[in-house]
This record gives C-alpha cells, structure tokens and sequence, in this order.
C-alpha cells in the first residue's frame, strides 16, 4: 500500500469514527431536548478532534520510525491528477454547504449558534471525507482520462 493511500484510509477512518461519533450525539442530545453549556459543546468537539488527531499523528510516528533510512516516495502526475480531481469535487460539496449554512440557516430563528456551528462542521467533515474516499478509488481503481 502506499503512503497516500494509507494516510487516506487512516484519516477517513479516524473522520468516520470521532465525528461520526459526535454528530450522532448531538443528534442524540437535540432529540431528547438535552441542553449543554458552552464548555459542555466545546469540550465535546474537543474530545473528537483531539482523538482524529493524535490517531493520525500516532500513524505519522509510527510510518517515521518504521520508514528510517528509507527515501521518501516521490510525487508523479498520477497522484497530482487523483488529489486534484478528489480536491475539485470535494470544493463543491463544501461550497454548497458553506452557501447553505451562511445564507440560508441564519434567516431561519428558531437556529441557535451551535446549529450553525455543527452545520458548517458537518459539511466541512463530509467534504474531506468525499476527499479521502476519492482519493482511495483513484489509487484503487486508477484514472481514467
């Protein structure tokens, strides 16, 4: 497996996993009329953050202390074009959510800030991964031109 394509699949994975694992409890929260406070919400984001990133930079440890003394692979076309094309697609669905969280979601009252705030980072979160899951399908399935 190559390196890009390792980095992918862990940072899709930990995406998956952490965030999924907080949406679905706001999710959870709002069906059941929980309020938290502030540093309740933001020690929740938090939490999933700090877990996707020591996950991935545990992986980035591991891969150094594996790879010593190992040259570095080399970037091609190839993996310019798969980043290009996955980086493209997953700019739309970013924009997309971006225009509804920042143009349609403020008009509507009944949304407090932290609806805003998990919108924009669902979306955010759902671009990456189309990222990543792209990516993965370049490097499994190839291009075609």
């Amino acid at each position: 497996m190559l390196q890009r394509e390792r980095i992918a699949w862990v940072w899709l994975s930990a995406m998956i996993l952490f965030m999924g694992t907080y949406f679905a409890a706001v999710a959870t929260m709002n069906d059941f009329r929980i309020e938290l406070s502030f540093l309740q919400q933001i020690g929740m984001l938090a939490a999933a953050t700090g877990a996707m990133a020591v996950v991935v930079l545990a992986d980035r440890l591991i891969a150094f202390i594996r790879g010593r003394g190992r040259e570095p692979e080399a970037v091609d076309e190839r993996d310019r074009l798969i980043e290009y094309r996955a980086a493209s697609i997953a700019y739309y669905i970013l924009i997309v959510g971006m225009v509804l969280v920042g143009c349609v979601m403020p008009l509507d009252k009944s949304k407090n800030g932290w609806d805003v705030v998990n919108a924009a980072l669902f979306y955010i979160v759902l671009a990456e991964a189309v990222k990543q899951v792209l990516i993965l399908r370049g490097y499994r399935r190839g291009l075609h031109v």
